[in-house]
């Protein structure tokens, strides 16, 4: 049983020696073989070892547990961290199941262990059984084929690495290892609960297949392990075309539509969930249910339809997919611009400046970063603030006024920028420019004009 953990943490890289390790023991079989295995590697590999135990609340007599694993950590001479989460609470408050609600709290937990210790690694005690019920469960949710991958190896939480040390071991190889070496475990009850799909898998379905199909949990193994390695495939794929296919700008990330729509659905995925890695910073997967919620919204979606996936949102936009944080908020406030003078418009990015000259001094009309007007024609002081309802002006060309947000529809610019797009108005509230994509006819430089305003935008 050791050599099997040894040759199954080497295989996997998954603790190197002289790290530390958080071992995540509830008192069942699983837990205490992985807690009496690393026992035995504690001073080969010179680990620093901390058990860790969750009371979910769950059941009376779950106090005992606690005890239990304490109890047997002090034995080992192993410093051990016990807290109590209120399980049901959490699952009515969040309305997710006890099982999910469960999950999270004990990985919350776990990470917030070995982030007390600086532990490297976390150590849970899912076997080769865990994995052949959880690729059971994929095949039965017919969801993603990735899921198929079961159980990873190794996955990050918070600063740490989870691993699972215990993966090629059957539970009935643990129980003989326990047994043997004259070692005590917990019993759940709950783990009899057939209310819970994950036992009645085990109680029920498994051993109906096995006897019709005595080889079933060994080729579910085999298909969690195909799966695993293509995820991994799949993976180094996306990376390797993600900079190609993505661009960013102001913090989000742009793929054209319909690049995007061309792609392998997997591959879309992936390239979603990085994106959302990116724009928030975070290495923890983003769920697949959400993940799904969201590729379906970017690929059937109407244009200024939005998703929000933790952190991030993604938007359709026209022509382009866009993931963001989801704290990019409309820009506030407004800023006097002298004329001359200068300021920084600090809510939308932008450093302004108004320039005063000679009509001879006038250069060619500036690009998007820039607009002349009349100076004896504009109202100074001038304001710089975001669009409000109602807001018209007449944009150069037009031969009329145009309500602003109809002109960011024309103009496809996509609801959730278009409060942070900066307008010049002057003292009389006309607007003059609307910053980075039209000046308007109110002012326009004619043969008439003697003096001219020149306003000059850059980032700031």
């Amino acid at each position: 049983m050791l050599d099997r953990t040894i040759r199954t943490i080497e295989q996997h890289r998954m603790v190197s020696p002289g790290e530390t390790v958080v071992l995540a023991v509830s008192g069942g079989a699983d837990s205490m073989a992985l807690l009496r295995l690393f026992s035995r590697l504690r001073e080969p590999w010179r680990l620093r070892l901390h058990v860790a135990h969750l009371d979910h609340r769950l059941r009376p007599d779950s106090q005992e547990d606690a005890a239990f694993v304490s109890a047997q950590a002090q034995t080992l001479a192993i410093s051990v961290t016990v807290e109590a989460a209120d399980v049901c609470g959490l699952a009515a408050r969040e309305k997710r199941s006890i099982e999910e609600a469960g999950r999270a709290a004990r990985y919350a937990f776990f990470a917030r262990v070995a982030g007390a210790i600086g532990a490297q690694r976390v150590a849970t005690a899912h076997t080769r059984d865990d994995q052949v019920e959880t690729v059971l469960m994929a095949l039965l949710h017919r969801g993603p084929w990735e899921m198929l991958a079961g159980i990873p190896p190794a996955r990050p939480l918070g600063g740490a690495i989870v691993v699972r040390p215990l993966r090629a071991a059957s539970r009935q190889e643990i129980v003989r290892f326990l047994r043997d070496a004259g070692a005590a475990w917990r019993e759940d009850p709950t783990n009899r609960d057939l209310r819970l799909l994950r036992n009645r898998i085990r109680a029920d379905v498994l051993p109906d297949l096995c006897r019709i199909w005595p080889e079933a949990p060994a080729l579910l193994w085999e298909l969690g392990e195909a799966a695993r390695e293509a995820d991994a495939a799949v993976a180094r794929l996306a990376a390797s075309r993600y900079g190609h296919l993505t661009r960013r700008e102001d913090h989000t990330v742009h793929v054209a539509r319909e690049t995007f729509r061309s792609l392998p659905a997997t591959l879309r995925r992936r390239l979603l969930a990085a994106a959302v890695a990116e724009v928030t910073g975070t290495v923890q997967p983003t769920p697949r249910v959400v993940l799904g919620q969201a590729l379906r919204a970017a690929e059937a979606g109407r244009v200024g339809g939005e998703m929000a996936v933790g952190d991030a949102v993604v938007r359709v936009g026209y022509g382009t997919i866009e993931v963001a944080p989801a704290a990019a908020a409309a820009a506030s406030g407004s800023y006097d611009l002298p004329v001359p003078g200068e300021v920084r418009a600090a809510g939308f990015g932008l450093t302004v400046t108004a320039e005063l000259s000679g009509r001879e001094a006038m250069e060619a009309p500036p690009g998007q970063d820039g607009a002349v007007f009349d100076a004896d024609c504009v109202q100074a002081p001038l304001l710089i603030r975001s669009w409000r309802p109602g807001d018209r002006f007449a944009p150069s060309g037009l031969g009329g006024k145009k309500k602003v947000q109809d002109f960011f529809v024309d103009a496809k610019i996509p609801r959730w920028q278009r409060g942070r797009v900066a307008l010049v108005v002057d003292a009389g509230d006309r607007i003059l420019w609307v910053v980075g994509h039209r000046r308007a006819e109110t002012c326009r430089v004619t043969e008439r004009t003697n003096r001219v305003v020149r306003i000059r935008a850059r980032p700031a």
